[in-house]
């Protein structure tokens, strides 16, 4: 699992994200409030205000990426053996 960078238009609820380094937060629910501002509820009741000033990561639980499969593979050897 890595934190990757992340606008606010790929923002998606379900997903865990930080923001500006702080705990992380599951989105609940998005609402966007105009002028690039968005408002996420999280699964925890919390709402919050998210400008694109803000810096925001989110957790890749997987592989998504082709790049990050060799990632994978580096990491952990046996991920690359064939399997029968």
């Amino acid at each position: 699992m890595t934190w990757r960078p992340i606008t606010l238009t790929e923002l998606q609820p379900m997903q865990t994200i930080r923001v500006n380094g702080r705990l992380a937060m599951r989105i609940h629910e998005l609402r966007p409030l105009g002028a690039g501002v968005v408002q996420v509820t999280t699964d925890l009741g919390e709402t919050i205000s998210l400008t694109a000033a803000d810096q925001l990561l989110r957790l890749d639980k997987g592989l998504t990426a082709p790049e990050d499969q060799g990632e994978a593979r580096e990491a952990d050897p046996a991920a690359a053996l064939p399997r029968s």
